[in-house]
């Protein structure tokens, strides 16, 4: 047991003796850290007097933190983004009217409708901040009351509840549709009163457009009959008019969107036409930063 804890305190102290341990770098000697760098040259030994040796030691001066536990990061490395010009984000809320067209049963038996849409925007300016494209994701949702309630469509083998059987054919009546969809867009956005940077204090006001798709479900209830529930897709395209408003370090929102849109469904079964086309106008109200 003594000859192992010989060894072992052998080891220890060996350890210590020849294990160096590197700390953070001090800043290199200059004048003010004890005068001005020497490298002796070939036949002298010494440097002279004031002088510090650049083989030997560093004298000790003021100690600064290194890069290392800085964590300084790009330095000089990762170069310009966003095609040399900022980025911002924005978030966004629309509430409009939603008017279904077309000859179809939604679209000439729907009443006017309300599209409720919370989303968000990336916008990819150029150098001078005054256009940008923009990358945008939201949900919707539509709601659409009927107040026909003359038209019938027929549909075939519905579920008539739990231990009934189908029924073979009825007659449904339309009650209202609601309809929840994610939506993806890209877009152009031109400012017309100058730069759209954050630290201009002026009022600014822009124009764009976007084109993008959905995907979703919808609900349609009816007054003789259980509702129906369906996947949806669709495509829309829009044009919109914001005037921003700089607050600190925000810039709050507000403008008139109008969109068209075009959405695939099969909730009344082939027989009957259930794409839907409509119109929104709305009112958005949004803050970028």
């Amino acid at each position: 047991m003594n000859m192992k804890r010989v060894g072992m305190g052998g080891l220890v102290v060996t350890l210590l003796c020849l294990g160096v341990v590197r700390g953070q770098e001090l800043p290199a000697p200059t004048e003010a850290t004890g005068g001005p760098l020497f490298v002796a040259p070939p036949g002298e030994s010494s440097p002279p007097s004031g002088a510090v040796d650049a083989a030997g030691p560093a004298p000790l001066g003021v100690a600064t933190s290194s890069t290392w536990i800085d964590y300084q990061r790009c330095l000089g490395c990762c170069g310009p983004v966003g095609g040399n010009g900022p980025i911002g984000y924005e978030a966004y809320v629309r509430n409009g009217m939603d008017f279904p067209i077309g000859g179809n049963p939604f679209g000439s038996r729907l009443d006017v409708g309300w599209d409720v849409t919370v989303g968000g925007r990336t916008l990819l300016f150029d150098v001078a901040a005054e256009k940008a494209w923009t990358i945008d994701l939201s949900i919707t949702n539509i709601f659409n009351d009927n107040s026909d309630r003359t038209s019938t469509h027929p549909l075939f083998n519905l579920p008539a509840g739990p231990g009934n059987p189908a029924i073979p054919l009825t007659n449904a009546v339309i009650k209202n549709l609601n309809r929840t969809y994610v939506n993806a867009a890209v877009g152009r956005e031109w400012y017309l009163w100058g730069s759209a940077s954050v630290a201009k204090p002026d009022t600014n006001l822009r124009v764009g457009m976007d084109v993008g798709g959905r995907y979703g479900t919808e609900k349609a209830e009816f007054t003789n009959l259980q509702h129906l529930t369906d996947i949806n897709a669709g495509v829309f395209l829009s044009v919109h008019s914001d005037l921003e408003i700089p607050w600190g370090c925000c810039i709050f929102q507000a403008g008139l969107r109008w969109e068209y849109g075009y959405t695939w469904s099969d909730i009344l079964q082939h027989q009957n036409d259930g794409d839907i086309q409509d119109m929104t106008l709305m009112f958005t109200t949004g803050v970028r930063f």
